[in-house]
């Protein structure tokens, strides 16, 4: 059989579903032929049609003579269109079905070849896919009581990307035809577990020198105590101008240094300290009696959370300034001296042994508490009319990815995740450690993000974190 359009004097024409036409004859009646794109058809010779009497003018429909029409330029390129869809929904599928296979059929001759160095290339990038897609899962639905998944969500996550060193070069070398499962493996670390993010709204542009009218600048940052914070505090707001601030950890030199700026209101409660460029109406804080009992157990319970309704030019919105509980005293047994992984590797054959029953005990009952003060303080937050504007902004020692994040605040938009670019690390401890735990949080009538930037490091633990929030309509 041949592929040519002309069909010869005895033959016929088979068409295939994919629109390829080939010629054959009657010897062939009955079989069956595969396409190109894989699918098979039957090879029927076509029925004649039956000879028109003489002298009958054919019978012409009036929407076939409507079609022998000149079209117009409109017609043309519906036409066109129509066409092209149609191509899209009939051959594309198949075409894609048959890259796949023949990709996998290659895939799986490559992993059996007689080639060494080919075949474990080809094995060992399956699996390093096949386990970065599990760490996934175990992060996202396990990483509050599932011990590795906890440390992988606390811990350098960026570790997932060294087999990648040696195993990209391989497959260049041998075998290419991992290289796509690779990048695939390789987006699902950077993105879904390391928390990468890539918005058009700030891909491209810096932190606006001045805030865009409509809109809410926040400023939310753990200052550490504020020593040394306070000498670039007045820098950091003269120039990123926001106009509203949360501070966590606020010490005295911190709340000095805040309360010198011009053209704010200030309170300050606890180590929170919370400035406006528009007058308090309210305050609130959220009882935490029952977590002050368990904190002095030594297991957490920080539950700082302050409520402030604030009177914009816009309408009255709830701030909500919050310092939650971290891991580290669920964790702080599995620590180095040196901080949550040690500085050198040497460290871990020098740590003193632990008690494993012990501290695996301590690590749930930790995550617990963190659960329930997460819990609460989400609704706490949140409470009343949900047609008033909510911003939640802090400290909440959960990265996004965790359970107890994911479960609690699930119905909040984050505003990194709509606007900003990059990993968010705000926190940053030893050489390792690179998490994003300080979020923005707003409801559906808060004003929603159109960007989100990390400030300079000014001598705490933290990074600020800045959010322009633009009211609707604007």
């Amino acid at each position: 059989m041949s592929r040519q359009r002309n069909v010869p004097g005895t033959g016929f024409s088979v068409t295939c579903v994919c629109g390829t036409v080939y010629n054959t004859d009657d010897s062939h009646v009955g079989k069956r032929l595969r396409c190109q794109c894989g699918r098979e058809v039957a090879i029927q010779r076509p029925v004649a049609e039956p000879l028109q009497i003489l002298g009958a003018a054919p019978r012409v429909s009036r929407r076939r003579h409507a079609a022998s029409a000149p079209p117009t330029g409109w017609q043309n390129i519906a036409e066109s269109i129509r066409w092209r869809l149609r191509d899209m929904t009939s051959v594309w599928p198949s075409r894609v079905g048959a890259a796949v296979r023949s990709a996998l059929h290659r895939l799986r001759a490559e992993a059996s070849s007689r080639n060494g160095v080919r075949r474990w290339t080809v094995r060992l990038s399956l699996a390093y896919g096949l386990c970065a897609i599990v760490a996934w899962l175990l992060l996202v639905n396990t990483s509050e009581s599932f011990l590795p998944a906890t440390f992988l969500a606390y811990g350098p996550r960026f570790v997932l990307l060294f087999p990648l060193v040696l195993l990209v070069p391989l497959a260049l070398v041998s075998a290419r035809s991992v290289l796509l499962p690779l990048a695939i493996a390789a987006w699902v670390v950077v993105g879904p577990i390391m928390g990468g993010r890539v918005s058009w709204r700030t891909v491209w542009r810096t932190i606006p020198s001045s805030v865009p009218p409509g809109t809410i600048r926040l400023l939310t940052f753990n200052v550490e105590g504020g020593k040394d914070v306070s000498k670039h505090l007045r820098e950091l707001v003269a120039r990123l101008q926001p106009q509203l601030i949360g501070l966590q950890e606020c010490g005295d030199p911190a709340w000095d240094s805040l309360q010198a700026l011009p053209n704010l209101y200030f309170h300050r409660h606890s180590n929170l300290c919370t400035a406006s460029r528009w007058p308090f109406v309210s305050f609130d804080s959220m009882p935490r009696a029952a977590f002050t009992r368990v904190s002095s157990l030594g297991y957490g319970g920080t539950a700082l959370v302050a409520r402030y309704v604030v009177a914009t030019e816009h309408g009255r919105v709830v701030l909500v300034n919050l310092h939650l509980e971290t891991a580290r005293k669920g964790l702080e047994q599995f620590e180095g001296r040196s901080g949550f992984l040690p500085d050198r590797f040497r460290d871990w054959f020098t740590e003193p042994a632990l008690d494993s029953g012990r501290a695996t005990a301590r690590f749930k009952i930790n995550a617990r508490i963190r659960d329930q003060e997460s819990e609460r303080a989400a609704v706490w937050s949140t409470q009343g009319d949900q047609q008033i504007p909510v911003v939640v902004i802090g400290d909440f020692n959960l990265p996004s990815e965790s359970t107890i994040f994911r479960r609690n605040w699930a119905r909040l938009h984050d505003a990194f995740d709509e606007s900003g670019t990059g990993m968010g690390w705000s926190k940053a401890e030893g050489p390792l450690l690179r998490i994003r735990v300080d979020h923005v949080l707003t409801n559906d009538a808060a004003p929603h993000a159109i960007g989100t930037w990390l400030g300079p490091a000014l001598g705490s633990d933290h990074r600020p974190v800045i959010a322009d929030l633009e009211w609707r309509g604007q």
